[in-house]
């Protein structure tokens, strides 16, 4: 059977150019292409033609003689302003749920420094970074525990933070990881109807407080003004006169 040609989807362009093929996005097609044995050629040329037209970075790699796929990662790195492992380390580190995000978008992008991590690391080669998967895995965990800020979230899915056991592999972490994925949607879903519930509650509550108190003060101005319309009535004695 005839295997097809290798081809990106998506384009690469420029960063503010929209849309644009991002880095995550590109690596898995390059990792997947690997997985079914496309030769770093074939991977090559496909990731090269996904370039717009005009793109410094298409021009640049197409001139480069005997360019290998691990210096085209390089490359992209740089055209993707990608952090360094070290900095992404230490910004998984200090991952926090932003105040405009909600738990499972904090997630999600803390997945996704992680993923980002582990190209980092791949990249740099055996060795010469000092974090395995296990150790990028616990990393990941801790910043989910302890950057979700709503504690109701946090306790109904810290039985699914589990910490990587010795040995376990990276298709491991993933299973484990695609469930808590899972269940912090489902948490962070039943949290916002709890609250908007709470919400509801709240304003009924105030609504008829208001109404209440309306009731009042109109009862009250009414009574105010039928004092003001009372005519009080007082009999004044007659002069005294005197038959002659």
């Amino acid at each position: 059977m005839l295997k097809k040609d290798f081809k990106i989807t998506g384009s690469i362009t420029n960063q503010k150019d929209k849309p644009s093929l991002n880095y995550i996005s590109l690596i898995h097609q390059i990792e997947g292409a690997r997985r079914q044995d496309y030769s770093e050629y074939e991977i090559i040329q496909g990731v090269v033609k996904a370039g717009v037209s005009g793109l410094k970075l298409r021009t640049v790699l197409e001139t480069l003689p005997n360019l290998t796929l691990a210096r085209l990662r390089l490359m992209l790195r740089s055209h993707y302003k990608e952090r360094s492992a070290a900095e992404l380390f230490q910004q998984l580190t200090n991952s926090m749920q932003r105040v405009e995000e909600t738990a499972d978008e904090f997630l999600i992008r803390t997945y996704e420094m992680r993923q980002k991590l582990i190209f980092a690391r791949k990249e740099s080669g055996a060795g010469t970074v000092p974090y395995d998967d296990s150790l990028i895995q616990s990393m990941f965990i801790n910043a989910i525990e302890t950057g979700i800020t709503d504690e109701a979230i946090r306790s109904q899915v810290r039985k699914f933070l589990v910490l990587p056991s010795e040995g376990e592999s990276e298709l491991e972490f993933e299973t484990i990881n695609d469930e808590l994925i899972k269940q912090v949607t489902i948490a962070t879903a039943k949290e916002a109807e709890r609250k908007e519930k709470i919400r509801n509650v709240t304003r009924r509550r105030a609504e008829v407080t208001e109404v209440g108190v309306e009731r009042e003060v109109g009862a009250m101005k009414g009574q105010q003004k039928e004092k003001r319309g009372v005519v009080v009535l007082t009999s004044t004695p007659r002069p005294c006169v005197q038959e002659g």
